[in-house]
């Protein structure tokens, strides 16, 4: 069955007619072709349609379309009546179809309205065009003027100059295209009427009869609004800060916002932002607060979907994975014991997510990017999507709520630096106020996530079964409403499983003097009792341990016979000089030690070297003075009267220590004969050393 203004799709040449009027009686259907030139209706045999429609499948039946405008305007409505006005007795008329009949009608309307009949012709060709709709005639006055090619013959003569105005060629739009290209796209201080002035520098000028560049004769070269108009419609703004920004910088502060962070997650649990920052409060050390310590760091952990905090972190740590493993971990952390340590009351309405873990963390390429996060998705069934660089969108909750937290800090808490106040010049010294501990500074932030836990948020999209239940949103009220209805149950754990899940693993050694790890000595009772240190005299082994590489006071030790079974193993006395340290400041002290070592080694071949400088020549004089007093004699004729020689030897080493020490009387006499103990202790020897040698020599010749 057909109807009028059917479109209908031949698919042998896939031309396309309109179905104007159709009269059963006469087997008749007036067709008007979409896609030819110059058309007008086409007289067809309904029969003949239906059977290419049935029969042969020649024919295929479009649903008809007809002209749709959201917005018209007053004048293009006025045009469209008076051009409706015109043809009207025209398409009422019943000849209209049938051409001699429809060049009189079109030949006398011309008349009537002292118009052409092309005129006439034009607008029947609209109406039928366009669904034999009143506005079918509505102008197209948003397509008149514009230019997105050459320009041959077209734009308005100049109103202030003499001349024609300067027409586009294909030559010059390559040359627009090249220089917005190569120059504006590629630079972010460059700008239009700049890059317009350079491209009329290297493509428009000419050199005068003194060789300077000048530029061609006014209406020789393309205008600025030419240019511009041009730039305008072949590059979208979109593209223009994706050229010279990139592609992250438009991602993050200039693509649309189409979507809404809460309604993006399913549910709570779903996934935890988690990201860093350093605060804006300045620390003072608990020992003397007159000591400025710095600004801390600071860990959040959000819920995507209800933007509870479950967890943080507040200390000197760098962001680093160590710092982001304490957040991780002080989402299950005893919360009454934490509240109390810092003088706050303890609700557990206040901490409704304690100890529960989400199914995804996300976090930016950071920390979260260690090789070490990875225990996350193995021990914990929880996988860590980082995001690519500059998609802070992807987590707005972790990033707008350092914000959130600290402002109600901004006006009472002092040591408060505001961010614009960062890297001035001369800006407020902010640290001069500092006056309150870690410690304290800890209690501030709890007692500031609880208040934003227990804060309705204004602007939060909520469902309208949320709304009729009068649900007010706050994050916990979201929490506890979405556990109910929405998300199930959820895992929970313990703070003791989560670090020991979390740290990292090694192997120590065990040896007769300790559990070695890392230069550091460690013992344990359990290691004890099972002999592993005199087994170690034999031979050593090693056993797997968990730490903590923040301090090597103590360690866990996983029992291979039972890998759930963990016990303590705490430094000996011979490493307790490291207590409080951690790893790496041990190794960075053992490293500074071997530099002293090698230090020293080479002080000892300088002493070495003196040593011998000194002593080689009293040996090569000792040597000398032997081979010439032992001239002629035997090598062990040396030894023949030992016994001897050393009694005289004594005798002789006798009277020169008790000659270092005498009586005052004494030495007052020595000094009156001007002669001093050594000076005598030299005769002494002199003298039994001559009669020595006499007997030597009286044995040698057999007296």
């Amino acid at each position: 069955m057909f109807y009028v203004n059917d479109i209908l799709e031949f698919t042998s040449d896939r031309t396309r007619y309109r179905i104007i009027n159709i009269d059963f009686p006469t087997d008749s259907a007036w067709l008007f072709p979409l896609f030819e030139k110059n058309p007008m209706p086409t007289l067809f045999s309904i029969f003949k349609l239906e059977s290419l429609l049935t029969v042969g499948k020649e024919l295929v039946v479009l649903s008809g379309e007809q002209f749709i405008k959201a917005k018209i305007s007053e004048s293009e409505a006025r045009a469209r009546d008076i051009t409706y006005s015109n043809i009207k007795p025209l398409v009422e008329a019943q000849g209209i179809f049938i051409p001699s009949e429809r060049n009189r009608l079109i030949n006398q309307r011309a008349v009537e309205l002292k118009c052409s009949a092309r005129t006439l012709i034009r607008a029947l060709r609209l109406y039928w065009h366009g669904g034999q709709t009143r506005n079918a005639l509505v102008p197209k006055f948003h397509s008149r003027g514009s230019c997105k090619g050459t320009t041959s013959g077209r734009g308005r003569p100049p109103k202030y100059r003499d001349g024609d105005i300067y027409q586009l060629s294909s030559e010059d739009l390559e040359i627009f295209k090249q220089i917005i290209e190569q120059r504006f796209l590629k630079s972010k201080t460059a700008t239009i009427k700049g890059t317009y002035n350079l491209m009329l520098r290297e493509n428009y000028s000419v050199v005068d009869s003194e060789g300077n560049l000048r530029p061609r004769a006014p209406g020789e070269f393309p205008s600025v609004p030419q240019f511009r108009r041009f730039f305008k419609n072949n590059y979208s703004h979109e593209t223009v800060i994706r050229s010279r920004d990139g592609d992250a910088e438009f991602e993050l502060n200039h693509n649309a916002k189409l979507g809404d962070a809460e309604l993006s997650v399913f549910t709570v649990g779903d996934s935890f932002e988690i990201d860093a920052t350093i605060t804006d409060l300045f620390s003072v050390s608990s020992v003397d607060r007159n000591d400025i310590v710095g600004k801390p760091t600071c860990y959040l952990i959000f819920d995507s979907k209800s933007w509870l905090i479950p967890g943080l972190y507040v200390g000197f740590e760098q962001p680093s994975w160590p710092a982001a493993l304490q957040a991780i971990v002080s989402i299950a952390e005893d919360k009454k014991a934490l509240c109390e340590r810092h003088g706050i009351t303890y609700r557990p309405e206040d901490w409704p997510a304690d100890g529960i873990l989400p199914k995804e963390f996300i976090a930016d390429r950071g920390e979260m990017l260690a090789r070490e996060s990875t225990r996350i998705s193995d021990a914990l069934e929880t996988t860590v999507m980082n995001l690519p660089s500059r998609m802070a969108l992807r987590k707005p909750h972790v990033e707008c709520g350092f914000h959130l937290i600290q402002s109600p800090m901004a006006e009472h808490v002092p040591g408060y630096e505001p961010p614009a106040n960062f890297r001035k010049r001369q800006g407020k010294r902010y640290d001069k106020d500092a006056c309150l501990t870690l410690h304290e500074i800890i209690g501030i932030f709890l007692r500031a996530i609880i208040r934003f836990n227990n804060t309705p948020r204004p602007d939060y999209p909520l469902t309208p079964s949320q709304i009729l239940a009068g649900l007010i949103p706050t994050p916990c009220n979201l929490w506890n409403h979405e556990i109910r209805t929405r998300a199930g149950s959820l895992p929970r754990y313990t703070s003791e499983f989560l670090r020991l899940a979390l740290l990292p693993k090694a192997k120590a050694s065990v040896t007769s003097e300790g559990i070695r790890f890392r230069n550091c000595y460690y013992t344990c009772d359990e290691a004890v009792k099972r002999g592993w240190f005199v087994r170690a005299r034999q031979i050593a082994f090693e056993v797997t341990i968990i730490f903590d590489r923040r301090l090597v006071d103590s360690i866990y030790i996983q029992d291979d016979s039972n890998p759930s079974n963990v016990f303590s193993a705490n430094l000996l006395e011979k490493s307790v000089s490291f207590a409080g340290m951690s790893f790496q400041e041990v190794e960075s002290i053992i490293f500074k030690r071997k530099k002293i070592r090698q230090a020293g080694l080479y002080e000892t071949i300088n002493q070495d070297f003196e040593f011998h400088s000194a002593v080689d020549p009293i040996i090569s004089t000792a040597f000398a003075e032997m081979k010439k007093q032992s001239k002629g004699k035997s090598r062990s004729s040396r030894r023949s009267d030992i016994r001897e020689t050393r009694a005289e030897e004594l005798t002789i080493e006798r009277k020169e220590k008790a000659l270092l020490v005498k009586p005052k009387s004494e030495a007052a006499t020595a000094e009156v004969m001007n002669l001093s103990p050594t000076q005598t202790s030299i005769q002494q020897q002199e003298s039994e050393k001559s009669k020595r040698n006499a007997r030597l020599m009286e044995m040698l010749n057999g007296n």
